[in-house]
């Protein structure tokens, strides 16, 4: 990477202003086949050389002195001898930072974690999507909800922080179905600790093919070119449930989930804040 390319100060100051990591990706892709996930790299997973990948994380310290790194692949953890070969190489070179990875939950064990946590592994980030089986099962996620509970107590036990997203709006979501949600949330303890995402239809998804077939979507070339902040905003209704009742529901899943949000100092960053917010 030519960070010359880039105003590195501008982004290296936010980020320890903020207390956030460099982000990096490791791999590319995605082992699951999710109807609501657009695969923009295909099928299957393409990881990048562990040296290659550790000589870049050398340089972002020596150059610009972070110590954090989120790597925001999807399957970071996905392969244990991938992740053991990363940690062993990772001390083999004496390297100090600790670092956020993606996964899904059922690639986690007692093993990853213990190794993970002596190592730096500071952070699952993870996509629960939903409470319920039935609609695991509808979307493909193909996970086992009672399998995702006992990771949660697992990474809970092993004082690693885990951050997950939930989906609301599938075309069968009910009320019911937002206050289990909200249930769900409280029992595993993931306050403040989730976000909440709006169901968005991506074009060539299983869900997109449903939606327009379905009349949800009536017009394809003005719903896609109005895409705005995806899954933030809510695009399309596919409930039976009002508007404003579905926004309601998200709203009150949104407070309870979200994390306060950490400010920068610097006048130079709150000004593109405040713009952008």
């Amino acid at each position: 990477m030519d960070f010359a390319l880039f105003d590195m100060d501008f982004y290296i100051n936010y980020l320890k202003e903020t207390g956030q990591s460099f982000e990096m990706m490791a791999s590319r892709g995605c082992r699951g086949n999710c109807a609501f996930c657009y695969k923009f790299c295909g099928y299957g997973i393409s990881k990048r050389n562990t040296d290659l990948l550790l000589d870049e994380i050398q340089k972002i310290i020596q150059k610009f002195g972070i110590r954090k790194i989120y790597f925001v692949d999807e399957n970071f953890l996905d392969s244990k001898n991938d992740f053991f070969e990363f940690i062993k190489k990772k001390r083999e070179r004496g390297m100090d930072f600790t670092f956020i990875g993606q996964a899904r939950l059922d690639c986690i064990d007692k093993e990853t974690l213990e190794i993970g946590k002596e190592n730096g592994l500071t952070c699952i980030s993870a996509g629960i999507e939903s409470y319920s089986q039935e609609t695991l099962d509808r979307i493909n996620k193909a996970i086992n909800i009672t399998d995702v509970e006992a990771k949660i107590k697992l990474i809970r036990e092993h004082n690693i922080l885990l951050l997950v997203s939930f989906i609301v709006g599938f075309e069968w979501d009910t009320e019911k179905d937002f206050r289990e949600l909200e249930k769900f949330i409280i029992r595993n303890q993931l306050e403040k600790k989730a976000k909440i995402h709006y169901l968005t239809p991506l074009p060539a998804t299983r869900l997109y093919k449903e939606a327009l077939a379905k009349g949800f979507i009536k017009n394809e070339f003005e719903y896609i070119r109005n895409l705005g902040d995806l899954y933030w905003e809510r695009m399309v209704n596919m409930t039976s449930l009002s508007d404003e009742l579905l926004d309601y529901y998200h709203n009150r899943l949104y407070n309870l989930c979200s994390k306060d949000a950490v400010y920068p100092k610097s006048e130079r960053y709150l000004k593109l804040v405040r713009k952008i917010h």
